[in-house]
């Protein structure tokens, strides 16, 4: 929600967001309220939206949360239905090939996202190397990194066939991987204002 808020859109755009978040799971935007009307809150799980649902929308937009599914075939199940729902998207994700993991982004941990789980884990139980501090156990670690399944290219080329594709590398870094189907000729034509589909 914020990264919406900082958009700081106005009626004037006609431009209407709907954020699909699960707060009883990730809580750090519950509850907040001051998104303005031009943003929509629905409580419902990614997992479970469906393929007409994303398709009702005209764009469908997913920032730093695809990474997020419990698994790959969780991850491979929302592309698929995003694919099949005809529309334009936008995809990105952090790039798991990358020397920088903005999940744990330590100079001690360089490419913590391809070390094995029990490597990250063991890690993770002996050092701060994110935002959530240092996990009490080896066990506690796996099961905080049941929502971290990084993608790189590789991934997003398999999981969105038909995209375009592109790595954003601040300072040369290779930080995220986009993708993305900008088909709006093929997109039947709808009334202002449009709207946008996020998972949050």
């Amino acid at each position: 929600m914020p990264f919406w808020r900082g958009w700081g859109l106005t009626p004037e755009d006609r431009l209407h967001v709907t954020l699909i978040n699960n707060h009883h799971i990730d809580t750090t935007a519950a509850g907040r309220s001051d998104h303005g009307p031009e943003i929509q809150n629905r409580v419902a799980d990614a997992n479970e939206v469906t393929t007409e649902y994303l398709g009702s929308f005209d764009l469908v937009f997913s920032n730093s949360f695809l990474e997020h599914l419990d698994s790959r075939a969780a991850q491979q199940r929302l592309a698929r239905k995003i694919c099949a729902s005809g529309r334009p998207f936008f995809i990105q994700v952090p790039n798991k090939n990358s020397p920088v993991d903005p999940h744990f982004p330590s100079p001690f941990a360089p490419f913590f996202a391809l070390y094995p789980r029990r490597v990250q884990a063991a890690l993770l139980s002996k050092f701060r190397l994110g935002s959530g501090g240092k996990s009490a156990t080896v066990e506690a670690a796996m099961e905080r990194m049941r929502f971290y399944n990084p993608i790189g290219l590789n991934d997003m080329k398999a999981m969105f066939p038909d995209a375009n594709y592109a790595i954003e590398r601040p300072l040369g870094v290779p930080m995220s991987v986009l993708a993305w189907r900008a088909n709006w000729r093929d997109a039947p034509v709808q009334r202002a204002p449009r709207e946008a589909a996020t998972a949050a």
